[in-house]
């Protein structure tokens, strides 16, 4: 039997009047790539709509594209077109996926005639006529859309975790942007009465600009700072342990304290710990398996620290309708605050996005993710002029950066063994909201480290076009 033999409309009565409805489901629509076309098929025997039940999650840019393809399959079949999708969030076991809804009426001329609101559980009765005027798209606005995704996925997490009066949440604060995102996210989802905020200093690692910053977001919002020092945490256990002051266990000592307390909080106040990291960082390992890799769940985690800044923002404007996010937090350079003050380099050794720029290294993450590019493809488009182009890169950025090539391939193969190094932390790490074509968790697959007479071999394997683009390169 051929697909036409069996794909055949349904037969409905509707106030004593006989329709033939065809139904697809959610990728049927999408046929482009596919050999077989359901809606074509559907038309041919007799369908007078269609009606696409679907189960669509929301991504960068999908609702702008499906209008565009329902019009271009319209085109073809000359027949009203009916999308009608899931809303809310799903849990795939460690994303949580969000599902915009936007169930959608298309005219048989392929116009939008009747569209319903993003996340909205909501019902509409329209009457489908030949002369149903056209409705107007809202405009889109990436950072928002974005946000909306990412509280549906938050409120569909603490509906799963906790029941409602016990959603309670314990955060972090070092004045950094990550924490103070968290902070102004959550205080709007729940009220201040639902979130605590702790701060959690270590001898005078912590500047006192980065304390001021956390009091004044706090007071802001409405929240009262709790203000924990680990001084005695800290050198108990590295004293027990024979740690020395600015070992790299030094600074992971620093973050397993500061856990350690998150989580007696947690315990006493019935709430759940909620991760600060974003994209940029669990990429490349920059955060620690025993401290801030923990907690129940994480906001950022799917967003580049460019995108934590452009949310930041609009929660500002949008949200608040102020700057309860104190504008220090976008100015000040971003460190862990785990090295002493002149003792060693203490911001981030990333080129991060800001609210209206790319950063490099956000663009290698997406890179990474979302295209697979392999070290060759990196190496290849920077030789030849277009990396800056197709990583939405300012022109000059890189030269800026890297001002030979020697300078640019240290760096990129620095950062692929960093990201190669940290997928034991990425596969171990907390549950978080899921927007981006590849998010980590379920939907970016990963290899563990190959072993090798019993040892664990971290290592990036380079392809043999890498290898000879770098040697004409380096040759130069």
């Amino acid at each position: 039997m051929s697909l036409k033999d069996v794909l055949k409309p349904f037969s409905v009565t509707i106030d004593g009047v006989l329709y033939k409805l065809g139904v697809m489901l959610c990728e049927d629509m999408w046929d482009i790539d596919y050999s077989q076309k359901p809606a074509e098929i559907l038309a041919s025997n007799g369908a007078e709509t269609i009606i696409n039940l679907s189960a669509s999650n929301w991504s960068w840019r999908k609702n702008a594209k499906r209008h565009q393809v329902v019009k271009d399959l319209v085109a073809k079949i000359g027949l009203p077109f009916i999308y009608v999708n899931n809303v809310g969030s799903q849990n795939s076991g460690k994303n949580f996926v969000p599902f915009d809804g936007s169930s959608t009426v298309y005219s048989a001329e392929g116009n939008i005639v009747c569209l319903c609101e993003m996340y909205a559980d909501q019902v509409q009765s329209f009457t489908l006529t030949a002369d149903a005027p056209t409705v107007q798209q809202p405009a889109s606005d990436d950072v928002a859309e974005m946000f909306a995704a990412i509280k549906a996925d938050t409120l569909g997490f603490l509906r799963t975790a906790y029941p409602k009066h016990r959603q309670k949440v314990i955060i972090g604060l070092s004045g950094g942007m990550d924490s103070m995102l968290s902070a102004a996210f959550f205080t709007h989802l729940l009220g201040p009465e639902n979130v605590v905020v702790v701060n959690l200093p270590y001898q005078d690692y912590n500047s006192a600009e980065t304390k001021s910053i956390a009091q004044k977001g706090v007071s802001n919002l409405g929240l009262k700072l709790r203000v924990v020092p680990i001084d005695d945490m800290v050198s108990a256990y590295c004293q027990t342990n024979n740690i020395k002051e600015g070992t790299p266990q030094h600074k992971t000592a620093q973050a397993s304290m500061r856990y350690q307390v998150l989580a007696a909080i947690a315990s006493q106040e019935g709430g759940l710990i909620i991760s600060n990291g974003n994209k940029t960082e669990l990429a490349f390992g920059y955060a620690t398996l025993i401290g801030d890799l923990r907690g129940y769940f994480a906001p950022w985690v799917d967003c580049v620290k460019g995108e934590v800044y452009q949310l930041a923002d609009y929660i500002n404007r949008e949200v608040f309708g102020w700057e309860v996010i104190p504008k220090e937090c976008f100015d000040i350079a971003p460190m862990d605050e785990l090295t002493k003050t002149g003792a060693g380099e203490r911001s981030d050794p990333f080129d991060y996005g800001h609210i209206n720029r790319v950063g490099y290294h956000d663009a290698m993450v997406r890179s990474l993710t979302e295209v697979h590019a392999g070290p060759d493809w990196f190496l290849a488009a920077y030789l030849d002029g277009t990396l800056e182009q197709k990583m939405l890169l300012s022109k000059g950025r890189l030269q800026e950066l890297f001002p030979t090539v020697e300078a640019f391939i240290a760096d990129l193969e620095a950062k692929l063994l960093m990201f190669s190094g940290a997928i034991h932390k990425r596969v171990q790490s907390v549950p978080g909201a899921h927007f981006s074509r590849s998010s980590f968790g379920w939907d970016f697959r990963e290899y563990l480290p190959v072993v090798a007479d019993g040892q664990e071999v971290l290592e990036v394997l380079y392809p043999l076009r890498y290898q000879a683009l770098k040697a004409e390169a380096l040759a130069v």
